[in-house]
Parts: C-alpha cells; sequence; structure tokens
C-alpha cells in the first residue's frame, strides 16, 4: 500500500494566520462605505512580513464565504506596500472589480491569475502593466471580455495622432492604452486559455501576435481552447525562449502549414496539440507522417500530448516468416517476433519522451506495448490513468473523462494508489468550482475512498478538503439531484458529527435548505433528514439551538404535514420526529419553537392516524418527555386531550417498554409540580399517579435499552419530590435501570453529578415507600461495586507498572481509550434518536 501522509496537526503559524482572517479585526480596521461594503485597512503601524501576508491571501480566497463585493475591501489591507507584501495574487473566479486591483497594483506581484473574473474590464489592463516590473506569470482564462473597450481607444488614439490634435486626447488614455498593450518585459509564463478571438485579433486593432512581440522572453504560452488563426504561428517564432507551448483544443485548420511553423521553434521541449472536447478522438489525414514531422523537426521535444487525436496511428506487426531459425549449436529455435521490441506509436521510433500523452487517441493507442514514454496518460491501467487526472487539472474534457474512468476502476475495486488518486481529484474539483460534471463524477469516486479499505489513513485535512468541497458543490447545484445524491452519502461515511463541527452552522443550513426545496421524497431528501438528525445527536446545547435557530423545527413539522396529507408514514416521517427529538433535548427555546407552531396538534393528528407504528410513537413521546422537563412549557401541556393520551400510554407495549416509559417520564415531570397546578378534572392527578405505579411495576428492570443519557439532570431533579413519592419512583427505577445494563458509563455519570448524595436522602427518609427505598439501596450497591471495581484495576495497573519498570520491558500504548461504541446506536443523549444510512449500497452513487 502507498504511503499516506502522517495526520500531523496545523502549525501554530498556520493557526495563527487562519484565526486572524476570520477575525480580521484583531489587525485592520474595518468601515463601511457609502456603498453599505465592508472595507478593511491595515493598522497604523503594523508590518506583515511576505510569508505571512501570502498565506492570509491564500487562506481568505479558499476557506471564506466572501460577498462578491467583499473581496475589493479585502484587497485594501494590501495597499500599503512598506507594510505589507505580496507576492501570488490568484484571485481566479473571485468578483474582484478594476478598482479592487488596482488597489494592490504597486505590490511586486511575481504570479498573477486573473481567470474567470468577470467583473474585470479594459481599465484593469494599466494595473496589470504596473506589476509587470515583476510580473513572471499572468493567467488569463476566459477573460476575453478584458480586452473590450481597447477599441475605442485605441482608434481614438490613432485619430487624435493623424489631426494633429493629440492635446485634444486625455493624457492618462493615451499613458494607458499606448503600445504594448501588455507592458510585461519579464514575462516569462503568459496563459490565454479560451479567448474567443476574430481574425485574430484580441479587440479592434490589437492583434495576438503583437502580444508575442511585446513579451519576447517567454518560455511558456498556453493558448488552450482558443481561436488562433493561421496567421498567428509565424509569428512565434520570435519567441526564441520558448520551451513550453499548449494548442491544446485550439482548431488547427491547416495542419501542414502549422507544422511547418512549429518546427522552427527548435527550443521546444513540450508541445500538447491534444483534443479533449469531442467524445471521439480528432481524425487527421496521414497522421503518421504529421507525427514524424513533428518529432523530426523539434530535436530537443521530451514531453508531446496528442491525447484524443489519431495522431498515434496504428500499430504496425510485421509478417513473420515460417522458416525456422537456428541456434548457435545448428539446432532449430522457437522463431522470435522480430517486432518485439519495436516501437509501437508510429513517427517515434528511435526516440524516449518523458512523457506522451495517448488518452482517448484512435485505435487504443495506450493500450500498446513499447510505447517510446516513461510517463504516459490513458486509460489502459490505473498509473495512467492517475498520471491523466494529475495532468489534465486544467482541462476540463479530459479530466470528466479520466474521473469517469477512475470511478469505474474503483467500482471494480482497482484503484491501490487511493491517496494520489484523492489528491488529485480534490484538486481537479476545486480548480473547477463551477463544472457541474466535474463536481459530479468526482463527488462519485470520493465517496468510495471515504469509505474504503484505506478510510483510516485519510488526514484531518483531507477529511475537511473532502467535506468543504462537498458541500460547496451541493451549494452551487442546489437542484442538480446526482449532486445532492452522491454529496449526502458521502458525507454519511463520515464521522458526524464530530469530522463537520469545523463548518456545522454551513451544513446545517444548507440541508434545512435542501429539504425544504425538495418536491419529492427521493434518495437525496431521505439522506438529508438522516443527516441532519445525525448533526443534532452528540452535541451540546449551543449547537442544538443553532439548529433551532435555523429553522429545523418549522422544516420538520412541514414535511411531517406533507406525510399527513399524503396518509404516509415511513422512514422520512419518523426521523423528522426523531430530530425535533434531538434539538429539543435540554433545549427550552427549541420547545417552544415547537409548542408556538402548532407541534402538539401535529403530534395528536399522528397518534391517531398512525397509533400501531411502534417507532414513530417512541420518537414522539421522547420528544414530549423534553417539553415536559421545561417548567415554563409544563402549564401549556396540561390540557385534558393531552393528559389522556400520556395516561392511556402507559399501558403501551409498543416498542417494548420505551412507549409506556417515556409517557410516564412525562407525567412524572407534570406531577412534580405543586398539586394546585394540576389543572384538569379528568383524568384525575391521583389516578393517573396509580396508573403510572402500576406501568413502572411491570417493567423488567434488567431490560437493556436503546438509549444514551448525556446527563442526569431532569432525573436527579425528580428524587426532591418526596411529596409525591410516585414521582420519585419512576426517577429511581430509571437509574436502577441504566446503571445495571451498563454501569461503565451511568454508574460514573451518576457519581459525577452528585446524584448518590440524593439517593441517600431518600434512604434516610420515611416518606419514600418501600419499593422506591429498595431501588435506591439497589443502584446504591451497584455504584458501590463499580466503584471498587475499579479501584481493584487501578491497583492491578499499578502493581504491573512497578513490575515493568523492575525489568525494563514494555510496550508503548496507542494512546486511545478504546474504540467507539457502536456508531449506529439508535440514540444519543437523552432519548435521542441518531439514525443513519445505509452508505454500503453502490446503487446510490451516480455518475
Amino acid at each position: 500500500m502507498e504511503s499516506w501522509p502522517r495526520n500531523m496537526p496545523a502549525t501554530l503559524e498556520d493557526l495563527c494566520v487562519q484565526y486572524c482572517v476570520r477575525n480580521l479585526q484583531t489587525f485592520t480596521h474595518q468601515f463601511t462605505t457609502t456603498h453599505h461594503t465592508t472595507t478593511y485597512t491595515l493598522f497604523p503601524g503594523l508590518s506583515l512580513p511576505k510569508t505571512i501576508c501570502d498565506k492570509i491571501f491564500h487562506f481568505y480566497m479558499e476557506h471564506v464565504d466572501h460577498a462578491h463585493s467583499t473581496i475589493d475591501g479585502f484587497l485594501n489591507i494590501f495597499t500599503n506596500v512598506r507594510g505589507t507584501q505580496l507576492s501570488r495574487l490568484n484571485l481566479a473566479n473571485s468578483y474582484v472589480s478594476d478598482l479592487g486591483l488596482g488597489l494592490v497594483k504597486d505590490q511586486p506581484i511575481v504570479e498573477l491569475d486573473l481567470s474567470c473574473c468577470t467583473r474585470l474590464s479594459s481599465l484593469c489592463i494599466p494595473f496589470i502593466n504596473k506589476m509587470g516590473k515583476t510580473l513572471r506569470s499572468l493567467r488569463l482564462e476566459n477573460a476575453t471580455d478584458m480586452f473590450e473597450g481597447i477599441r475605442d481607444h485605441v482608434d481614438s488614439i490613432s485619430a487624435a495622432q493623424s489631426e494633429d490634435c493629440i492635446d485634444k486626447v486625455p493624457a492618462e488614455k493615451v499613458e494607458q492604452f499606448d503600445d504594448p498593450i501588455l507592458n510585461c518585459p519579464h514575462l516569462r509564463k503568459l496563459c490565454l486559455r479560451d479567448f474567443q478571438l476574430e481574425d485574430n485579433l484580441l479587440i479592434g486593432n490589437i492583434q495576438l501576435h503583437d502580444v508575442f512581440r511585446w513579451c519576447k522572453l517567454l518560455t511558456h504560452l498556453d493558448l488552450t481552447q482558443s481561436t488562433v488563426a493561421m496567421e498567428t504561428f509565424p509569428h512565434l517564432q520570435c519567441l526564441h525562449h520558448l520551451v513550453s507551448l499548449s494548442l491544446a483544443d485550439v482548431d488547427i485548420q491547416d495542419l501542414d502549414a502549422a507544422i511547418d511553423n512549429l518546427c522552427q521553434l527548435k527550443q521546444l521541449k513540450h508541445l500538447d496539440v491534444s483534443q479533449g472536447q469531442s467524445e471521439t478522438p480528432v481524425m487527421y489525414p496521414h497522421p503518421e507522417l504529421y507525427l514524424q514531422q513533428l518529432v523530426t523537426g523539434l530535436p530537443l521535444l521530451t514531453s508531446l500530448d496528442i491525447s484524443g487525436t489519431n495522431l498515434a496511428g496504428f500499430e504496425k506487426t510485421e509478417i513473420q516468416s515460417f522458416r525456422p531459425s537456428r541456434n548457435h549449436h545448428g539446432d532449430e529455435a522457437p522463431q522470435e517476433a522480430d517486432s518485439a521490441g519495436r516501437c509501437s506509436i508510429p513517427g517515434l521510433e528511435g526516440r524516449m519522451l518523458e512523457f506522451l500523452g495517448l488518452f482517448g487517441c484512435a485505435h487504443d493507442a495506450c493500450y500498446r506495448k513499447n510505447i517510446p514514454a516513461k510517463r504516459v496518460t490513458g486509460e489502459s491501467d490505473e498509473e495512467q490513468v492517475l498520471l491523466s487526472l494529475q495532468v489534465y487539472q486544467d482541462r476540463c474534457g479530459l479530466l470528466i473523462k479520466a474521473l469517469n474512468t477512475v470511478f469505474h476502476l474503483f467500482r471494480n475495486f482497482a484503484v491501490s494508489r487511493q491517496c494520489a488518486v484523492l489528491e488529485a481529484i480534490l484538486a481537479g474539483m476545486k480548480r473547477h468550482l463551477w463544472d457541474k460534471q466535474v463536481q459530479i463524477v468526482g463527488s462519485a469516486s470520493l465517496f468510495y475512498i471515504a469509505k474504503g479499505e484505506q478510510k483510516e489513513y485519510i488526514t484531518q485535512r483531507q477529511r475537511r478538503s473532502i467535506i468543504s468541497l462537498l458541500l460547496r458543490a451541493m451549494e452551487t447545484y442546489p437542484s442538480e439531484q446526482t449532486m445532492l445524491r452522491n454529496g449526502c452519502l458521502t458525507l454519511s461515511v463520515f464521522n458526524i458529527p464530530h469530522d463537520v463541527m469545523y463548518c456545522y452552522e454551513k451544513l446545517v443550513n444548507f440541508l434545512l435548505r435542501m429539504l425544504e426545496r425538495a418536491q419529492r421524497d427521493d434518495y437525496s431528501h431521505r439522506i438529508g433528514i438522516f443527516l441532519l438528525n445525525c448533526l443534532a445527536c452528540q452535541v451540546d446545547g449551543k449547537e442544538k439551538e443553532i439548529v433551532g435557530s435555523l429553522g429545523a423545527i418549522e422544516t420538520m413539522l412541514s414535511i411531517i404535514r406533507r406525510k399527513l396529507l399524503a396518509d404516509v408514514c415511513d422512514d422520512v416521517m419518523e426521523v423528522a420526529w426523531s430530530t425535533m427529538w434531538n434539538v429539543t433535548d435540554e433545549t427550552a427555546a427549541n420547545c417552544e419553537r415547537f409548542m408556538d407552531k402548532d407541534g402538539m396538534g401535529l403530534f395528536l393528528s399522528c397518534l391517531e392516524k398512525f397509533k400501531d407504528h411502534a417507532e414513530l410513537l417512541r420518537n414522539m413521546m421522547g420528544l414530549m418527555g423534553n417539553i415536559a422537563e421545561v417548567k415554563e412549557l409544563r402549564p401549556r401541556l396540561m390540557v385534558t386531550e393531552y393528559v389522556q393520551v400520556f395516561s392511556d400510554l402507559l399501558d403501551s407495549t409498543s416498542d417494548g417498554i420505551e412507549v409506556s416509559y417515556n409517557a410516564a417520564g412525562v407525567l412524572a415531570h407534570l406531577a412534580s409540580d405543586p398539586e394546585e397546578t394540576w389543572l384538569v378534572s379528568r383524568p384525575a392527578r391521583h389516578e393517573v399517579l396509580q396508573r403510572m405505579v402500576g406501568a413502572i411495576n411491570r417493567w423488567d428492570i434488567r431490560a437493556r435499552r436503546n438509549i444514551n443519557y448525556r446527563s442526569f439532570q431532569p432525573i436527579l431533579r425528580l428524587l426532591t419530590i418526596f411529596d409525591t413519592p410516585e414521582v420519585q419512583h419512576w426517577a429511581v427505577w430509571a437509574l436502577c435501570n441504566l446503571c445495571g445494563f451498563c454501569p461503565e458509563k451511568y454508574c460514573t455519570l451518576l457519581e459525577k453529578e452528585c446524584g448518590i448524595c440524593l439517593l441517600e436522602n431518600i434512604q434516610a427518609d420515611p416518606r419514600p415507600y418501600k419499593e422506591i427505598q429498595r431501588l435506591a439501596q439497589r443502584v446504591l450497591k451497584q455504584v458501590h461495586v463499580r466503584s471498587s471495581w475499579e479501584d481493584q484495576e487501578e491497583e492491578e495497573e499499578e502493581e504491573e507498572q512497578v513490575l515493568v519498570g523492575a525489568s525494563g520491558e514494555a510496550g508503548q500504548g496507542d494512546g486511545r481509550l478504546g474504540e467507539d461504541v457502536d456508531k449506529h446506536i439508535v440514540k444519543d443523549n437523552d432519548d435521542e434518536d441518531m439514525g443513519f444510512v445505509d452508505s454500503d449500497s453502490d446503487e446510490e452513487i451516480r455518475l
């Protein structure tokens, strides 16, 4: 198995940078402009080193959800070149404006990426030129609109000059748009991807080859998917230092003439003429001749990409003679194939390239033997596919095909280098956030990695990258069911909620909006509500209140209403109640939200229509128990219809004792208030208490419960109600049962929350009847036995340590406290129902 990176925590420097970016007030002043946008300025006298500035900028662009106009305000931090220094400015896919770019024009920028910046216009070109003294790399992808307007400026200057009235033209126009247009004399790398040109003109009188004339030191030129006229090719010859040229997805009409011109670039080491946009390979006439001419004319060529074409030609096979050969003893020997070591790519005979791109080539070129290259992209095996994922990060067409191929490899369990594949998929998805197909196909493979045999090696950084990219993809395509399905199913594989706590509120908010939009209960709807329920489990009251404030109660009630109208009780209905059970646990605000939104009306309707559904009854009664724990809400439960329902459910045997147990808990809390607060005449208080004791006496004290309390405080409060011993009876029975089937957890919890003294008080007081005191004594005995056992374990451990120390032999532990309890346990946190989705169904992952 390949080596994975060590699961190391972030460095202190990185943590400080992250904190500062998330709390910009730590080093900047903040103010609001007249356009209601937020702008930041560096504290006076503060100076930040270059490495820190680059990290601050990178983290902000990668992780902060900045609004469309906020990036300009953030860039304002770097206007002070004495206090800040930036060297790499990647603004790709951002909403930076011309004004925003102008704020950093004096920074010593070495690398600048302005790809897909839709708000930039020709007014930003002077700012790029201002950076030209230090600029070494410039990337302008899909930025044709940036050159709009230059025609008018250039034409006005030309007209003024011809009429000897140059003084009528504003000086700033002459300075800004006079030749050269791109004044970056030290530029080494230029990317003009996806430029839609007309007649080989950028706009107006500015020809593409003029850019080459102004940037003579270029070593790398990328014209991928741009419109390039044949007139451009001769002008490439002025780039004497060019070592890398990409003409990928460029429609070359006259290949003969293009090859003649390309062969003049004698310093060229890398050439890309691949095609990845069409479903089938691009077929050229005389492919073998063309390839031979290219290779012969470029003597230094070591890297060549001809993917998606037929330039690899046919593999030639020699007709073998039937005459037997003879060995050195004169005996006949088996005929050896003369072509055993023959080059399988016609035109590359006698050459050994460092790299050869054969992905999607005609005639299955990548499947051949004796390919004359050390590294090959293609579909024949994992090594070729992995290299394709890494090489075609900037090529959507080929990247999607490579992602499709690796997905099918995962389905056939044929991927061993999962770490490298994971990093390549994450990089591709991050690079192409706005390409739906990349996100869908990438997410499909992430599912197999996240649940695969190497999942334990995934680092925290990688886990967060997976989760963040999936969440962002789902937010970008909220109506794409396949994306939602893949994203939610992959998220369900992780340790929820632990792995998503860093983006907890964001994920909860998205899932709620997704459930609100869903018009039908398809798979993504189902898994979405299960995920939300998991997020409400095993979290503290703060997170539960966040879930409630974002609208979880209202959304769940809406889902339940739709189910009632459809007369359907399924797992979605059950989990909707379970989610409300979870978010109301010891969270009074959410309990009040439930009451205010007519939750009790839905409770009665569901009880009437689906009274035979045990799981539903259990979840609903668990929620009722949470509401009954809130003293301020108990008067709203004191309604004849409600109390009668709770009383009748005492006799329920649905789901074992769970429904009866929860009903008794609700009534115990109602009866814990003074007798005068019992506002209903029927059923009478004493009758209800009598029925409650009868139900408790029927329960099996040794029953194993599918339950997980994290706090005993609501139960312990009932131990002090001596005026109503029936209330104490339910509380003591609950403690005795819990400490009996899970003593290692609940005995410790009882001691921690000072429950021992309360039980001792019950034993010392004459008011509780004998059964209560007997149960209290049993609980105390369980705690004592547990404590004695722990003391014995500690003594044995100390003795073992002494013996080990004497012998000098001991193995180091792994520092873990043991494996977690079964992740799929149904309840958590005071009767919470966690719920989970079976993520082993491969059929649910789609492309």
